[in-house]
């Protein structure tokens, strides 16, 4: 998701922005009188959502993180990495800002929150259930890994993605559902 600038916005783009944050709110509050969890998860993305095209970080953040929190609860790993990809963007963004406004030590810490968020992501990544998403998760934490300047652990990550490539290509990349399945004893 690209990164927007409210400054940068016109008027009729942040009026549009403006109320595709009311629809995510008000879609919220529905849904918190009325669903589960896994639908008050998805609500809070969008409201992250809306919230990151207006350049409010924070408050996507705190949306991300409770979205993230039901996202666990519920098992559901596949979202779980998605929310820790969006929080390790939203971070590097808030490291920005930060560095930006001369408070570096809040720019270290995003920093090290975007971080914590990257690993998390690709820790996870290994029990999704489709091995080509897994691939798309290892080049965008290795493309936020790079923009915050670890570009060892980007170019690692990289590799790994490039050589998962060549396996399911090759037809050898075996998806984890079947690396855990018992094996016959014959």
């Amino acid at each position: 998701m690209p990164m927007h600038t409210p400054s940068l916005m016109t008027p009729t783009d942040l009026t549009a922005a403006r109320a595709r944050l009311c629809d995510a709110l008000n879609r919220l509050d529905q849904v918190e009188q009325q669903a589960g969890a896994a639908a008050r998860a998805e609500a809070l993305g969008q409201v992250a959502t809306a919230y990151r095209e207006m350049g409010g970080w924070r408050e996507a953040e705190w949306s991300l993180k409770q979205a993230l929190s039901l996202a666990l609860a519920l098992g559901a790993p596949d979202l779980a990495v998605d929310l820790q990809c969006e929080l390790a963007e939203v971070t590097r963004a808030l490291a920005g800002e930060a560095r930006e406004q001369g408070d570096e030590g809040a720019a270290r810490a995003a920093l090290e929150r975007c971080r914590d968020h990257c690993y998390a992501a690709v820790a996870q990544a290994r029990h999704v259930a489709d091995p080509h998403w897994e691939v798309r998760v290892l080049v965008r934490v290795a493309e936020v890994l790079e923009h915050c300047g670890d570009r060892h652990d980007a170019l690692a990550l990289q590799c790994r993605a490039l050589d998962m490539m060549c396996r399911q290509e090759a037809g050898v990349c075996t998806p984890a559902a079947q690396l855990t399945a018992p094996q016959p004893l014959m």
